[in-house]
């Protein structure tokens, strides 16, 4: 339609231009677009009316039937002239209500000679006049994510311009942009987020954006804490895999370890890695010295029981695995670093409350395959038949099994042999499980509950929680408790010139063991209770029933034990207390630009009391007692050598740390294109433990903390043996103390957010090392570089979102602490010929002593594709150990054989891979699928010492280093299978034999077979998350490839005669010639053969494959959103975990995980968080 002109001149469609001067039209033109502009800046236009939506679609659409489009479907009118649609390019369109403002620029960003602005309802087309440049728009992006934490070191990526920016630590960033401008920002462990740029934005000056986390959080690497700074994500170059808070909540365990496992890429949990806590990081870096990675707590290291830490008050766990990453931390880095950082204070007031209860399966008591009572009454039949009790029968007390003694007293004619028949049926109907079950075993409970309040302003930000923990474990008499209480404050003072920071950290937990001495039943058919009445049982360190129910003739205390009773009335009750206080503050001061100096300090103080108190009424106690008793029966008297009252056994353990740092920090920019950044300081660290084990404490009375002295010098005949000896009450104390120091630099470079170089340095020095200054201190160093290539590439390739590549090298450390430079001995109890003390030495003197070093490679690569719809984390890596720690030989005439020191070196290479895939992005339903997945192989390549002879290798319970072989491998004797006898044959180079006494003493290496490594050499998770609007479903199965363990409930003579009858095949043993044509378990042998035994016990047909897949847990959460004032966020959720192996290499269904005892028991727990 036509429309007439209005006061500016502007008429509609059809109308035409009136005539004039050219640099008249022209004037009047640039005065039209002031005025305009002008007019845009001062009004506001409606959000209502902006957000009305147009549908429009087409390839080739002038401009002209794209103003009629919006005058058709919106309340705006179009104005314009004629010239200007001439100035007009056709556009492509596919608008689905699209909001106005973001169609307008979307149309107007292919008008390079035509701009727009808005009046009321109106719209205005006009001309750019010639020369006219548009004027970049600065506005800031506030980023935070759907908890309105602030996002730091996001990227914001302007499609559009090819320039990227980097959100600093409170989310914030200024970023240039046009009209029409796209943003993508990514911040990874969150949804990708397009935007384009509107009139609408430009003008608000301030977006304030949220990014979604995704379901299931792979790769939060975000911001990388070391422990000595934060970096963004974009600008690492070396290894590092950061778990964040979501994951971490995802698990409901007690302990931050179990939380990790199966989320952290390079991190294995299992019982060979060689140190308490049972991880290790990319495989062993050493062969005998400390094997456990370096932990650090909100920057500094902590040496207490990880176990201590509360999971729930813990933000983010980041491991560092490369020489980049970790070499920082020097010396104690060698085994990869773990940097725990605990929650920080917000903005704003913040509370946060989360509880949950977790319930347990009773264990299964029945798991471990044994054999039947029957059984095992044959077997003490024929036992006793052959003699081999008699000589416990005749000395009159040694502890004889019920059987026993029924077949004893038919041998001597005290019973008739039906009647004993008879009750030796009944015995052998009972299961010693069914009482286990039934008395000894629970459902375990365990409840967690955590209150979090934090406040933060411009000038003080505080955060306060306070944690309980309680547990009730699966054995009725075992409990623990947990206590955390932490406060965490920072100042800012002086605007952002000045900042103080004062963190207090306590924790206390205890355990509860109200059977310390425990119980293993001596017999599969044992009877614990009548009628719930504790019932005696005979074991090892009982006597015999029929002996104690007359010795002393009424003397003596009661002489029987009766385990049920010692559990239910906790007559030997164990406790442990832990504590740890930590109290660390910081001061840093930006004293030009960015440079920063900041002074840190660190005073930790940890202690464990641990004490065993055995009740007077405890078997411990009776039996001690009646032992040294002096009894005169002629005159009915006793002395008594041992108190009747309590006994109490104590230890403690004090540990106190200090730790000092100063630093300098730095990142500056310079130009536009080019960062600089880097530390330098020095740090040093002075630790204290102190052991203390008194004697014990006889005659003990809790309510006035009296005691009875004892004589423990003289000798006294033992009641029931006639024997002498004397109480020992032995003592210990000992105390560590180390000092160390170091001065460390880091320096990064990046080059227009696409090359990033780093490097570090950093020098340790010990006095344990070394007569010569420089021989105490061991510099260690990396070099890094990283590139992302997907800044190189061009727009219009939508395929590849991110593309970065990057490779470190260098050399990380570690050190043995028990051994030093210096002569070392110590006194013997012992003298010599001509009654003079001796000296044994521990440690020869070794002025060459050095640190162990690992030399690290590691190439990365980190990728997203399709806007974030598959992902993932590559690295290949190679450790070589140096100067590791080992025995050598040396002259026989230095007055040792061996000496131990820098004599080792290995090799350890492998891949970590982290991948995953959004199988349907942008609908209702979601699935994503992630997947870890870690190879590491390591050998020995250098050892001076040679094993010697095959039981040195094959028996040894700790590692035999072996030149080519892993590092820590199961190495058995060849199994050759029976021979017609029933006996295990084995092969020397001259062929088989059943010589098993020249296999175990030889060094014939044919005798022998290397299984392979007793640590997995695969392993990893893979996790499937379903989410629809706030409900999610997500299960994870863990995966171990590749490694070997030994069965050890296979039938032998030796074990059945000293009493085991855990044994799953003894029905499958050899009986008869024939038998060893379908059968491997040897023959009932008696007199038993020693060497025999242990060859089949360490033979490879008991070596199993530990290969399987272990359905880990399954979670089910709901995100509410309650319309209760004050309430911000509320999440229920249950979590199902030890699901049990889904599959398994092993033929016998055994778990690798349990050698002895049973399965984790399948668990329930139930919880809530909720926001305030």
């Amino acid at each position: 339609m036509k429309k007439k002109a209005n006061a500016n001149g502007f008429v509609p469609a059809s109308g035409t231009e009136r005539p004039g001067c050219h640099l008249i039209n022209q004037i009047r033109r640039i005065m039209r677009l002031t005025g305009l502009l002008l007019t845009v800046c001062l009004m506001s236009a409606s959000a209502e009316g902006l957000a009305q939506r147009i549908s429009v679609t087409g390839k080739q659409l002038t401009l002209k039937q794209v103003f009629e489009a919006i005058e058709r479907q919106t309340d705006y009118v179009v104005l314009y002239s004629d010239p200007v649609l001439q100035l007009s390019r056709p556009v492509a369109m596919h608008a689905d209500k699209m909001p106005l403002d973001e169609f307008l620029s979307t149309v107007f960003a292919a008008q390079p000679q035509l701009s727009y602005g808005i009046k009321g309802k109106s719209i205005f087309v006009i001309e750019k006049p010639a020369g006219f440049t548009e004027i970049a728009q600065q506005v800031e992006i506030q980023l935070t994510d759907s908890a309105g934490h602030a996002l730091p070191g996001a990227t914001v990526h302007n499609r559009s311009r090819q320039q990227s920016v980097i959100t600093g630590h409170d989310g914030r960033v200024t970023i240039s942009v046009f009209p029409g401008d796209v943003l993508v920002i990514r911040y990874i462990g969150h949804e990708q987020l397009t935007l384009k740029i509107t009139e609408t934005h430009i003008r608000e000056k301030v977006l304030r954006l949220q990014l979604k986390g995704e379901t299931v959080v792979l790769r939060e690497l975000a911001v990388v804490a070391t422990g000595y700074q934060e970096i963004p994500q974009e600008r690492v170059t070396g290894s590092f895999t950061r778990i964040g808070r979501e994951t971490i909540e995802r698990s409901t365990g007690m302990s931050i370890l179990s939380r990790l496992e199966g989320v952290s890429n390079g991190l294995l949990l299992d019982r060979n890695a060689g140190n308490p806590d049972q991880i290790s990081i990319r495989g062993r870096s050493t062969i005998f010295s400390n094997t456990r990675p370096l932990i650090i707590l909100d920057n500094f290291p902590y040496e207490g029981d990880i176990n201590l830490i509360n999971p729930n008050d813990i933000e983010s766990v980041t491991l560092l695995k490369d020489a980049t990453a970790a070499s920082i931390w020097g010396v104690r880095s060698a085994n990869g670093v773990i940097v725990i950082t605990t929650k920080k204070a917000k903005r704003g007031f913040r509370l946060e409350l989360s509880t949950n209860l977790g319930i347990s399966a009773k264990p299964d008591v029945y798991y471990t395959k044994q054999m039947t009572s029957a059984e095992y009454v044959d077997a003490e039949r024929r036992l006793f038949a052959l003699g081999e009790y008699d000589r416990n029968i005749n000395n009159g007390y040694s502890p004889l099994s019920p059987v026993v003694e029924l077949l004893a007293q038919v041998r001597a004619g005290r019973l008739q042999a039906d009647e004993a028949d008879r009750r030796i049926a009944e015995i052998a109907g009972h299961d010693v499980r069914d009482d286990l079950d039934r008395y000894f075993y629970r459902k375990s409970v365990q409840q967690q509950h955590l209150l979090t309040l934090s406040s933060g302003g411009e000038k003080l930000k505080n955060i306060f929680s306070i944690g309980y923990d309680r547990g009730l474990n699966n054995r009725v008499d075992q409990r623990s408790s947990r206590f955390n209480l932490r406060s965490a404050n920072e100042w800012t003072i002086l605007g952002d010139r000045l900042k103080a920071n004062l963190d207090v950290l306590f924790s206390q937990s205890r355990e509860t063991t109200g059977n310390a001495a425990g119980y293993m039943p001596r017999t599969p058919y044992a009877k614990l209770a009548e009628n719930g009445a504790p019932l005696e049982v005979m074991t090892l360190s009982t006597l015999r029933s029929s002996y104690t129910d007359t010795a002393g003739q009424g003397l003596l205390l009661d002489w029987k034990y009766r385990p049920l009773d010692e559990m239910q009335r906790e007559l030997n009750r164990y406790d442990q207390q832990d504590q740890q206080l930590r109290i660390q503050g910081s001061i840093s001061s930006r004293i030009y630009r960015s440079f920063e100096i900041k002074v840190s300090y660190l005073h930790s103080l940890g202690r464990t009391d641990a004490s065993t108190l055995y009740d007077p009424a405890s078997f411990y106690v009776r039996d001690l007692v009646n032992q040294y008793s002096q009894v005169d029966h002629a005159n009915r008297t006793v002395q008594y050598v041992v108190p009747k009252g309590a006994i109490l056994n104590e230890s403690f353990y004090r540990q106190r740390s200090q730790y000092g740092r100063i630093q300098l920090n730095w990142d500056e920019r310079l130009g536009t294109m080019h960062r600089l950044g880097g530390m330098i300081g020095a740090e040093w660290r002075h630790d204290e433990q102190t052991a203390n084990n008194p004697p014990n404490l006889y005659g003990y009375d809790a309510e006035t903390e009296s005691q009875v002295s004892i004589d423990d010098v003289n000798f006294y005949e033992i009641y029931h043996t006639g024997f002498y000896s004397r109480l020992t009450n032995t003592a210990s104390r000992s105390k560590s103390t180390d000092r160390n120091r170091s001065v460390y630099a880091l320096l990064s470079y990046d080059y227009n957010s696409r090359l990033m170089l780093t490097a570090s340095a950093r020098k340790d020095e010990s006095n344990i090392f070394g007569v010569a200054s420089n021989q105490r201190g061991v510099p260690l160093w990396s070099l890094g570089a990283a590139y992302n290539l997907h800044t190189l590439l061009p727009d219009r390739k939508e395929v590849l979102d991110y593309l970065k590549l990057r490779t470190t090298f260098g050399y990380n450390g570690n050190v043995d602490k028990n051994t030093t430079a210096f002569l070392t001995s110590k006194l013997d109890r012992s003298t010599s010929l001509w009654n003079m003390p001796i000296d044994v030495i521990l440690n020869p003197p070794n002025s060459t002593l050095r640190w162990e070093r690992v030399q690290n490679m590691n190439i990365g690569m980190d990728f997203s594709l399709w806007n974030g719809r598959v992902g993932g984390v590559a690295e290949y890596y190679i450790k070589n150990g140096k100067d590791l720690m080992g025995y050598s030989p040396v002259a026989p005439q230095t007055g040792v054989v061996q000496f131990y020191g820098n004599v080792a070196a290995t090799h350890t290479a492998g891949l970590d891979m982290q991948l995953w895939y959004n199988w349907t992005p942008k609908r209702a339903v979601r699935l994503r699928t992630d997947l870890i997945l870690n190879i590491s192989k390591d050998r020995v390549t250098e050892y001076y010492i040679p094993p010697g002879s095959n039981t040195d290798i094959v028996s040894s319970l700790g590692i035999v280093p072996i030149e080519g072989y892993p590092i820590n491998a199961l190495v058995m004797y060849a199994f050759e299978g029976l021979n017609d006898k029933g006996d295990p044959l084995g092969r020397t180079s001259r062929g088989v034999t059943d010589d098993w006494g020249d296999i175990q003493n030889g060094q014939d290496r044919n005798s022998i077979v290397m299984m392979g490594s007793k640590v997995p050499v695969q392993f990893g998770s893979l996790r499937n998350t379903i989410s629809w609007k706030q409900l999610e479903l997500s299960f994870n199965l863990l995966f171990k490839f590749g490694y070997y363990f030994k069965r050890t409930n296979s039938f032998y003579t030796g074990g059945l005669i000293g009493g085991s009858y855990q044994y799953s095949d003894y029905a499958l043993r050899w009986q008869q010639p024939g038998d060893e044509l379908h059968t491997t378990v040897p023959a009932f042998l008696y007199p038993d053969n020693v060497n025999r035994n242990t060859f089949y016990q360490h033979s490879t047909v008991l070596g199993l494959r530990g290969d399987h897949i272990r359905f880990q847990d399954i979670r089910l959460a709901y995100d509410c959103q309650p319309r209760v004032k004050g309430i911000s966020g509320l999440q229920v959720y249950a979590y199902l975990s030890n699901l049990g192996i889904i599959w398994r290499k092993n033929s016998q269904g055994l778990d690798p995980h349990v050698l002895s005892g049973y399965p984790v028991p399948l668990q329930l727990s139930i919880g809530a968080r909720a926001h305030f």
